[in-house]
């Protein structure tokens, strides 16, 4: 499907977040879009889930929860080559063990049981990329939730 947003000229946040489907991954090393039930023999099915929140400006709001399903809330306004907190949320509580990095190849760090970490700033454009893996064994469509979180601002 199309999916399209207007944005008005005084935002100083944009929010978007979207589940991208089930995908299982074949013992033939291929990706699917097809759940558990369709293709049994799979060596996993998940659910990923995307959300990403851009700072157009720094106003009140950067530091503001919004209460989506999932959040990266900045403690303070990031200033360049300093590190400053970043607190990982779930349905509004703090999120221990949620990866935060400067990439998607970074192993970067986990949040701690309040759900914090911290994250240096650079100077100009930065994004902080969150991973974090929700087992549902209950599901009988897909083994684990992947969610993907991508908190943009710039720092100077």
């Amino acid at each position: 499907g199309e999916a399209y947003f207007v944005m008005p000229e005084n935002a100083s946040i944009i929010l978007l977040g979207y589940d991208n489907g089930v995908w299982s991954k074949l013992k033939n090393g291929r990706t699917v879009e097809k759940n558990k039930i369709e293709v049994p023999d799979a060596e996993f099915s998940k659910n990923p889930i995307k959300f990403s929140k851009n700072i157009v400006k720094w106003d009140d709001n950067a530091t503001k929860v919004f209460n989506t399903p999932y959040e990266l809330v900045p403690m303070t306004k990031p200033v360049a080559g300093q590190e400053f907190e970043i607190k990982a949320l779930k349905d509004g509580q703090p999120l221990e063990g949620m990866k935060i990095a400067k990439s998607e190849e970074d192993p970067g760090v986990l949040t701690n049981k309040d759900g914090l970490a911290k994250f240096k700033a650079e100077k100009g454009a930065n994004k902080v990329y969150a991973e974090y893996k929700l087992d549902t064994p209950d599901n009988k469509e897909y083994g684990f939730q992947q969610l993907e979180y991508v908190l943009s601002f710039d720092a100077e």
